[in-house]
């Protein structure tokens, strides 16, 4: 019994551990894109219009559909379409203007880049919300917790509330601690999910200034 209990104990730990550095790597990954955007957004200033515009029009778009389509639908484990057409769109305003001179070439080059991490980091957001515990994983956490929990029946305890108690203490913390695997693996779905909030401010950044 101790030394299952103690291999089960080190297998909880170390899931735990797994899905919460993943969970804290979606969130840096969403911090990123937004700072990313941002930056792409305050190169535009430095182009000229209508090209400087077209592609914080296409930055809004873009921002706006991942805050309404693509954040729902990673809560169900899917992608939004409409995100990426967004995200094409931008390209195509890229692709379409350019720099009319050496100092706009240099701005043009950065965003270039900066929109290459963006995509980047939204491959890796959309990746991570599929979640990372693999099924024959929590088939054997499942298994185990029960195995454990019924491990406690042979200790057979004179008095039948300590026995009661100390099996539903168990029962509690294993359920608690498979819980907090659960949440945590969908780090976009669940009570314990990633913030939109970088995206949220830059989106309330955007607008303010666009009504200037």
């Amino acid at each position: 019994m101790v030394t299952y209990g103690t291999l089960y104990a080190v297998l909880l730990a170390f899931a735990v551990f797994v899905v919460w550095t993943d969970f804290k790597e979606a969130e840096s990954n969403l911090e990123l894109e937004a700072n990313e955007l941002a930056d792409l957004y305050r190169m535009s200033q430095a182009f000229p219009d209508p090209f400087s515009t077209q592609i914080q029009n296409a930055l809004l778009g873009y921002l706006t559909s991942v805050l309404n389509d693509e954040f729902p639908a990673m809560a169900e484990g899917r992608e939004s379409p409409r995100t990426f057409e967004a995200l094409q769109n931008v390209w195509n305003v890229y692709r379409n203007g350019g720099p009319t001179d050496s100092k706009s070439q240099v701005f043009y080059e950065k965003s270039i880049e900066r929109l290459n991490e963006m995509g980047n980091n939204r491959r890796l957001r959309i990746l991570k919300s599929h979640g990372t515990v693999p099924t024959i994983l929590w088939c054997l956490l499942n298994s185990g917790a029960i195995l454990l929990v019924g491990f406690t029946y042979f200790f057979g305890l004179k008095n039948l509330r300590s026995q009661a108690l100390m099996t539903a203490a168990l029962a509690g913390f294993l359920a608690f601690s498979l819980y907090l695997i659960y949440a945590l693996n969908l780090p976009f779905a669940g009570l314990a999910r990633v913030s939109p909030e970088p995206l949220q401010q830059e989106l309330r950044i955007v607008q303010t200034h666009s009504k200037r």
